[in-house]
């Protein structure tokens, strides 16, 4: 198992635990390991949206739509952060 399979297995499991904080903790080893990996952003920026902090989640959403432009499904968490805040 490599080191970002670990991380990616633990945060899930924190995650099914309800421990987001270390589940973002987990992610944020993960994009020191590989920062151009699209999918740790998409995931941290989820974990930071159902943790009310949308500032990040948006910070996050944008990073993953940065690495790969078209990819849909941040487009559309980025969409209802937005909504959420008010900003559409």
């Amino acid at each position: 198992m490599t080191k970002e399979e670990f991380y990616i297995n633990r945060a899930f499991l924190y995650y099914l635990l309800e421990n987001i904080e270390c589940a973002i903790d987990d992610y944020n080893k993960l994009i020191e390991l590989n920062p151009r990996n699209e999918d740790y952003y998409l995931n941290r920026g989820y974990l930071n949206h159902i943790s009310r902090n949308r500032k990040q989640a948006l910070e996050d959403y944008d990073m993953a739509i940065k690495l790969k432009p078209d990819y849909a499904f941040a487009h559309n968490n980025r969409g209802v952060v937005l909504a959420e805040m008010g900003r559409v």
